[in-house]
C-alpha cells in the first residue's frame, strides 16, 4: 500500500492501482504552508465540510476500476461540545483484508471506548495533533497509545506559512514518544511511504510536500 501526505489532513492511498484521496484542502485554506491540491484518483472521501478538508474539485476522478477497499465510518465530534461549535466529523476506516487504515479527520474529542475498540490494532493511523480545532498533542499521544496502530502518521498541525498560527507544531506530539513511549519515531525525507504487513511499528514523520516535484516513496 502506497501512502502520500499532501499536507494538512490530505492523504493519497493506493492499493492495487486504485487510489483514494482523503480530505483535500481548498487553495489558500492553509495559507501558503502546502502546495495546492491537483490530484487524480478513483475515489474521494471527506471527513467534514470545512474548507481545509472538502476540496473535491481538486481531485479528478477516474472510473472503471474495482476498489480493493472495504470502507466503513464512525461518527465523531469536531469539538468537545458534541459538535455544537464545529459540527460532526467522520472517521474513515479503509480495509483491504490484509491492511487496515484509519483516518481520524478533524476529531476534536476522544472517541468512545466502543469506537476505540473498533480501531484498535489498525495498521495505519492518521491522527490530527495540532490542537485548537482538533485534539491537543497530549490527547493525540494517549489516543495513539490506546488504539495501538503499527504505523502512526501525524497530520493537521502548524507549519511555516500556515494561516492558523494557533495550531501546535508536529514536534509537540512526536516528542511525547521520545519521553513516554517505546514506539520509535522515524523521520522520512519523502512525502510518502509504502506500508506492508511487515512494516515496523513506528511514528512516521513524513516530509513536507513542496510545489516542485514529488519525491519517490520510502519503501520499508
Amino acid at each position: 500500500m502506497e501512502i502520500i501526505w499532501h499536507g494538512q489532513s490530505c492523504f493519497e492511498i493506493t492499493e492495487d492501482g486504485y487510489t483514494v484521496v482523503i480530505d483535500p484542502f481548498q487553495p489558500g485554506s492553509c495559507g501558503t504552508a502546502f502546495p495546492d491540491i491537483d490530484l487524480e484518483a478513483d475515489e474521494v472521501l471527506i471527513s467534514h465540510d470545512h474548507r481545509d478538508h472538502n476540496y473535491r474539485e481538486g481531485v479528478k476522478l477516474r472510473s472503471g476500476k474495482t476498489s480493493p477497499f472495504t470502507i466503513s465510518t464512525l461518527d465523531t465530534y469536531h469539538d468537545p461540545l458534541k459538535g455544537r461549535m464545529r459540527g460532526m466529523n467522520t472517521v474513515h476506516i479503509l480495509d483491504t483484508g490484509k491492511l487496515r487504515v484509519v483516518h481520524l479527520g478533524d476529531i476534536g474529542v476522544s472517541p468512545t471506548p466502543e469506537q476505540i475498540e473498533i480501531m484498535k490494532g489498525c495498521d495505519v493511523l492518521m491522527i490530527p495533533t495540532g490542537g485548537f480545532q482538533v485534539i491537543e498533542p497530549q490527547a493525540a499521544f494517549f489516543l495513539t497509545e490506546k488504539i495501538a496502530p503499527r504505523v502512526c502518521i501525524p497530520m493537521h498541525f502548524n507549519a511555516e506559512g500556515h494561516s492558523n498560527w494557533r495550531l501546535w507544531k508536529r514536534e509537540e506530539f512526536t516528542e511525547a514518544f521520545d519521553d513516554f513511549s517505546d514506539r520509535p519515531v522515524k523521520v522520512y525525507d519523502t512525502t510518502g511511504m509504502t506500508v506492508t504487513e511487515d512494516t515496523e511499528r513506528q511514528v512516521a514523520v513524513l516530509a513536507f510536500p513542496t510545489p516542485k516535484e514529488k519525491k519517490p516513496y520510502s519503501r520499508v
